[in-house]
């Protein structure tokens, strides 16, 4: 394999998940193929692998966290030859981390093979649970040719945490397409084959199930907003990442005596019909480095309700799409939740106006062009 006289050869690393960066980068790849030839390394098989192989592009396995340097340091040293080797029989142009699992013998692979590396960078601070980058990762963050950030809270965090000058970067919003909707399941459908009885309001809430994404604090709203939304159903939809916290929401939920408000669905792949059949979308999360749901709800004309916290506040109050409450405030979360269950036509307004806001700013067309524009750029190509 090799770039073609007109196409660059980038060599992505990427999380093997749907959401986060495995997501984004099918709606990269789709358009993006136009510009350059993909080959892709992610844990397989898995959902990314699976969605890979349909497209026809190229998969090498590779199991991410395997075992600790301080563990097992002949590992990772084999790790890095064995992808610098990778890198140069594939004869690649430049390589991607599309996530932070093993970025630094990702990015010790790369400098053997003489490759140019640029990195997204698509998780907070406070979601790694660190309040700033290790010396390691800020010198291997320093040699990069580029960085990519997801959003301009993520920017922003970043310049104040590394030397300057920073290597080239941009701020590109992760690529959502505006689904046609006319090969999915009617509204009516959906709430029907989730026991959702004709007249209740249903509300969305949808992610791992975990505790940074606050479905607890969600369940604390739902007792306080009760009273004013007798009948509301709410569907949280997602697999759990940690079946403790999963146990103790669940158990909240007795000690509420809101069993009968609260629906489980567990994984769903068409989350977006779900979202369409909802009232409004929730996203109570303790930290969000962008928010890709908000995306996909504005994408169906979903209304939002999300928390005040990182890129997630910023897309919201950029687009005026939704409101905001302040985060892990279960009382404010309750009052938006009221407040928008009485006031469906202003809040399709708004909803509108987010879906205008997606078209704009996260169109995969125009997201292929740019990143591949910044990567030919940052990594000499051009």
């Amino acid at each position: 394999m090799h770039s073609e006289p007109d196409r660059p050869s980038i060599l992505f690393f990427a999380p093997a998940g749907e959401y986060g960066g495995a997501g984004s980068l099918l709606r990269l790849l789709e358009p993006g193929r136009a510009h350059f030839f993909p080959i892709v390394v992610c844990p397989a098989p898995s959902f990314l692998s699976d969605e890979l192989e349909r497209l026809g592009v190229a998969v090498h396995p590779f199991e991410t966290h395997k075992h600790r340097l301080s563990r097992r340091p002949d590992w990772h040293v084999r790790m890095i030859v064995y992808l610098a080797v990778l890198m140069r029989r594939n004869r690649v142009d430049a390589v991607v981390v599309n996530h932070g699992g093993n970025f630094p013998i990702i990015a010790y692979a790369a400098k053997l093979a003489r490759v140019p590396l640029v990195r997204f960078i698509r998780r907070t601070l406070e979601q790694n649970k660190v309040s700033d980058y290790g010396k390691r990762e800020k010198s291997l963050l320093g040699t990069c040719a580029g960085l990519i950030f997801i959003s301009k809270f993520i920017e922003n965090e970043v310049k104040s945490k590394l030397a300057e000058p920073l290597p080239n970067w941009v701020q590109i919003y992760n690529p959502q397409p505006i689904p046609s909707m006319d090969d999915k399941a009617e509204p009516a459908e959906v709430r029907k084959r989730f026991g959702v009885s004709d007249g209740e309001p249903v509300v969305g809430v949808f992610g791992s199930i975990y505790d940074a994404k606050g479905q607890d604090i969600m369940v604390e709203a739902i007792g306080r907003a009760i009273e004013k939304v007798p009948r509301i159903k709410v569907l949280i939809v997602g697999d759990a990442l940690n079946t403790e916290f999963l146990a103790m929401v669940k158990l909240r939920i007795e000690e509420l005596g809101l069993g009968g408000h609260f629906v489980f669905t567990g994984f769903q792949k068409e989350v977006t019909e779900i979202m369409r059949a909802c009232d409004f979308t929730v996203l109570p999360s303790r930290s969000e480095a962008l928010g890709r749901v908000v995306l996909e709800a504005w994408s169906v004309g979903s209304f939002v309700i999300g928390s005040s916290v990182d890129g997630m506040r910023e897309i919201i109050e950029d687009a005026d799409g939704g409101y905001l409450f302040c985060s892990e405030d279960p009382d404010d979360l309750a009052a938006r939740i009221v407040d928008a269950s009485s006031s469906k036509d202003r809040c399709q307004e708004m909803a509108e106006r987010g879906r205008s806001w997606v078209a704009t700013n996260c169109d995969p067309k125009r997201y292929a062009e740019r990143f591949t524009k910044f990567v030919m750029a940052a990594a000499n190509l051009e």
